[in-house]
């Protein structure tokens, strides 16, 4: 019994550092994962399908939540970005879920997160697995 607790206490910090080296966290003064040219096609796929609901400015809607600010971040602060992509392919639009394919919902995270203060970098987002190596903070 003894031994049990003494290995999780000792084990516990070593996961929780290997942990935050193998999960890059990403804000603002991190190198991008996506690139401009992704968010700048995630602009247009956003002013044409989710706008209406989301709001120009990203800022939500009566039924919508907003996409960026404080009411963004709340939510989306400390998660894995392969959570919100999960939630935008399966979820968008309202009116078709699970429409959007998976470069769009790629791109449309781009656009999200560039607006979000994330910065782009010189890589686009290939495979949505990619995400599951990034952690969101705000900027």
């Amino acid at each position: 019994m003894m031994r049990a607790s003494y290995s999780s206490h000792v084990a516990m910090p070593f996961m929780l550092a290997l942990g935050a080296v193998l999960v890059p966290a990403v804000n603002a003064q991190s190198p991008g994962f996506f690139s401009a040219a992704q968010a700048e096609r995630g602009a247009v796929l956003y002013a044409a399908q989710c706008a209406g609901c989301h709001g120009g400015d990203l800022g939500g809607g009566n039924r919508s939540p907003a996409l960026t600010g404080d009411r963004f971040w709340v939510k989306w602060d400390n998660q894995i970005a392969r959570k919100l992509y999960s939630v935008i392919i399966t979820t968008m639009p309202a009116n078709d879920p699970g429409n959007l394919s998976e470069l769009e919902v790629s791109d449309a995270l781009a656009f999200i997160l560039r607006e979000n203060g994330i910065p782009a970098g010189d890589k686009g987002i290939v495979q949505a697995k990619e995400l599951n190596a990034i952690v969101l903070h705000r900027p």
